[in-house]
């Protein structure tokens, strides 16, 4: 293992094994550039394909900010679950695209019988959509953009901010950008334009710049597909 990373004992809470989590060095990992979608960028080790921590013995899997935060009614119903899946990886030490993507699908069906915030599920769902962007699996890459889609709203409206470095306006961002990215030019002009114009405009330059940007890259898009309609 490279010195990007290092190891925490952890013990599963379904199956009580412990085992070394591999985590990464945060000041290890620098990035080369950033999507529009907040996906960084990096050269060598890409950090969010460790977020999700996965037991090696029955394969529980979760976010590792709420890995332990497990309710006692939970535990069967998850472990029932999980023997009924075949699962051949190997989640410890440095993964490639494919463990990680395994890893949070496992995290996901886990996260359906779990009562977490939907912005913790958002969030696996948008590092999801971007594993497949890695993998140019674009067809896939919609579906879980779709998934983080309904989350984030749901998250908008319902969940106090900021949540972690996610804020009010960096959430409507973000809803604003993937709607784009799904073709619903129309809707993301619309959000946009709501971050544009938000009383928390002037406390974060940087997104309404952003967000300026792409109000005008949906506009062209949008143009280009009615004049094909035309």
């Amino acid at each position: 293992m490279s010195n990007h990373f290092y190891k925490k004992k952890v013990t599963c809470p379904i199956c009580l094994t412990p085992f070394h989590a591999t985590v990464v060095k945060s000041n290890k990992c620098v990035s080369s550039g950033k999507d529009s979608d907040f996906r960084y960028i990096y050269p060598n080790i890409t950090p969010y394909l460790y977020d999700i921590w996965v037991c090696p013995q029955c394969f529980y899997a979760s976010p590792k900010g709420v890995f332990n935060e497990i309710k006692p009614n939970e535990v069967n119903k998850i472990a029932q679950i999980l023997a009924t899946h075949q699962i051949n990886m190997n989640p410890l030490g440095e993964r490639k695209l494919e463990t990680a993507l395994i890893s949070n699908k496992l995290a996901l069906l886990t996260l359906s019988y779990r009562k977490v915030p939907a912005s913790t599920i958002a969030g696996v769902c948008l590092k999801t959509a971007w594993i497949y962007r890695m993998l140019k699996n674009t067809k896939n890459e919609r579906i879980y953009l779709e998934k983080a889609l309904s989350y984030y709203e749901e998250v908008y409206s319902t969940e106090h901010f900021p949540i972690g470095g996610l804020t009010h306006l960096r959430a409507a961002y973000l809803i604003a950008e993937i709607n784009r990215r799904l073709d619903n030019y129309e809707e993301s002009i619309r959000r946009f334009d709501q971050v544009v114009r938000s009383p928390l405009a002037k406390s974060e330059p940087l997104i309404v710049r952003m967000a300026r940007d792409q109000w005008s890259l949906a506009k062209k898009q949008l143009d280009k597909i009615q004049k094909i309609r035309a």
